[in-house]
């Protein structure tokens, strides 16, 4: 590596040290350090380090593009491997901003567990770890292989100042290189922890309704923290985390798989989503009705409760609501706020509207509403369980949760089919979403149609 100052023209006696990575360093903090002490841009960067002839530095997100031994030949330093190991690009378990401790990045360091979720704060120095520049406060850009990181290192890209609040020198990085075992000795738990725990996250994955297991990044964010919590509390291995002594309910899975008779030729459709027109109002009507017959069953076997309860809970208003007793029946609760939220879009006459139904003799028709019945169904009970466990994360204010109603999604759903013979086909539904104590869903439809699995 040919001797120069950093960009800010600061020089030093000792610049010809070389400063290989630290123990569990990003690829990304290399670049930048590279980058950083021979005044390269995010472009010339590349021609170090790309593995192909052709790169965009606009595409998001992997560091695969990168060549490791193209970019060691060039500094002589032996980088961190194990960042590729950990699919960083997975939001379930990792964040997908740049992510750094001030402290550490203010020595020119970051290491690719400060993007771990499972952590708040820096483990090397207990800084608490942030997104945002420390200068303007705006949020820093995806973290990987993008131009607003690798033109500027350091900097933030929209106020031009140093992102830890204080530009980085050759001898603040230089005071830490002397402290491998130190961050070795914070950080190697945490890598541990993460290769034996793989089993725990590879089986909770293969059960969760995703067509494509292999990413979960566009599950909502409160489930994402349900499931980190879940892969914590079923890991054997020791825990390098905080002690907590909150411990997540066991994970429900209903399946469903109904079987389709089709002409031949006819090709079966996805229905991932129902119309909500009038054509299907009045079966749709029909489902909802007897789902919610069927979740009071569940609600009064739980813990009974009188019609004027119920009455009270479905019609009492924000300032009605406040004489509640403390001990409120959360899942009649959240069934009411089901109610709330579908009731006033939805009209319940229960007159057919004059276009309601086609030929119901129609194969076309039957097989849709097969397959409509397990959607709208499994729908309803995604909802209940999305108000159920909104209440319980806002229980110190329930009743203006009521007023109006919102809730925050947890249950996750999916709709897939499956046509091996041109004369049938199986349409397949499931749902996952945390326990709710003592209701059997299973029992809300009949067992030859849904199976259970609980982890």
């Amino acid at each position: 590596m040919r001797e120069i100052t950093d960009f800010l023209g600061h020089t030093s006696s000792r610049l010809n040290e070389d400063l290989c990575p630290l123990p569990h360093e990003s690829i990304l903090s290399s670049l930048w350090r590279f980058a950083w002490r021979n005044a390269l841009s995010g472009s010339r960067l590349l021609q170090y380090c790309k593995q192909r002839p052709t790169f965009s530095t606009s595409s998001f997100p992997s560091f695969d593009q990168i060549s490791l031994v193209q970019f060691e030949s060039a500094t002589n330093w032996k980088l961190e491997i194990a960042e590729r190991t950990c699919r960083l690009a997975d939001a379930t378990w990792w964040e997908g901003n740049f992510r750094y401790c001030p402290l550490c990045l203010e020595h020119g360091y970051h290491s690719y567990w400060h993007q771990s979720l499972y952590i708040e704060t820096c483990p090397i120095d207990g800084a608490r770890l942030l997104t945002t520049c420390e200068h303007c406060g705006m949020r820093l850009p995806q973290y990987g292989i993008c131009r607003s990181l690798l033109d500027r290192p350091y900097v933030c890209a929209h106020c031009y100042n140093p992102i830890s609040g204080v530009w980085p020198t050759v001898e603040s990085r230089l005071s830490i290189q002397c402290c491998a075992d130190k961050f070795s000795q914070a950080l190697s738990g945490l890598y541990d922890w993460w290769i034996e725990s793989g089993s725990v996250r590879r089986a909770l994955l293969n059960h969760l309704p995703s067509s494509d297991r292999k990413d979960v990044s566009h599950y909502t964010f409160p489930y994402r923290s349900f499931m980190r919590q879940w892969v914590l509390d079923h890991n054997e291995a020791a825990n390098p985390f905080p002690v907590t002594a909150r411990r997540t309910p066991r994970l429900i899975i209903l399946r469903w798989a109904v079987r389709l008779n089709v002409e031949p030729g006819w090709q079966v459709k996805l229905a991932q989503r129902v119309s909500w027109d009038g054509r299907y109002r009045t079966r749709m009507l029909g489902i909802y009705r007897a789902t919610l017959r069927r979740l009071e069953r569940l609600i009064y076997a739980r813990r009974a409760f009188t019609d004027e309860d119920y009455r009270r809970y479905l019609v009492a208003t924000g300032s009605e609501s406040q004489s509640f007793p403390n001990a409120a029946d959360l899942p009649l609760l959240a069934l009411c706020a089901m109610r709330r939220n579908l009731e006033r879009y939805l009209s319940l006459n229960p007159s057919r509207p004059p276009n309601s139904l086609r030929d119901p003799s129609s194969t076309e028709i039957s097989a849709f509403w097969h397959r409509a019945r397990v959607c709208w169904r499994i729908a309803f009970i995604g909802m209940y369980v999305d108000m159920y466990w909104s209440l319980v994360s806002t229980r110190a204010e329930v009743f203006r949760f009521l007023n109006p109603p919102s809730f925050n999604p947890c249950a996750m759903r999916q709709f897939e089919e499956e046509s091996e013979d041109p004369k049938f086909a199986y349409f397949k539904g499931s749902i996952a979403f945390p326990e709710i104590d003592g209701m059997a869903f299973n029992a809300m439809i009949h067992r030859s149609q849904c199976n259970l699995v609980t982890l």
